[in-house]
């Protein structure tokens, strides 16, 4: 069964693109976590900034899921002025950081 991982930077349309799958019929897997979580005996759709990617796809695989990871890309300025205003970085400059680090 293939599950989802959407995982781009911040503000670059990853919960439009889990808000798709999930709209499709792929279930939300976002409220579990690798460590103790129930094995998914479905598809999931999952939203990751990158922190704990390894994990997940070795969670999911380890149960006989075939993981796709989805990276949306969006323009790094107006990626980078949206992480700005939404919060998720203080300056433009560490906004550009963290979307050339990913």
């Amino acid at each position: 069964m293939r599950s989802f991982i959407v995982c781009g930077p911040p503000s670059s349309g990853n919960r439009l693109l889990a808000a798709i799958l999930i709209r499709a019929g792929v279930r939300d897997g976002s409220e579990r976590a690798p460590e103790g979580a129930v094995p998914f005996s479905y598809p999931v759709a999952l939203l990751d900034h990158f922190e704990r990617v390894s994990e997940w796809t070795y969670f999911l695989r380890e149960r006989g899921h075939e993981v796709t990871l989805l990276i949306p890309v969006r323009e790094a300025h107006a990626c980078a002025t949206s992480q700005v205003e939404k919060g998720h970085a203080t300056t433009y400059a560490d906004a550009v950081a963290s979307i050339t680090r990913i």
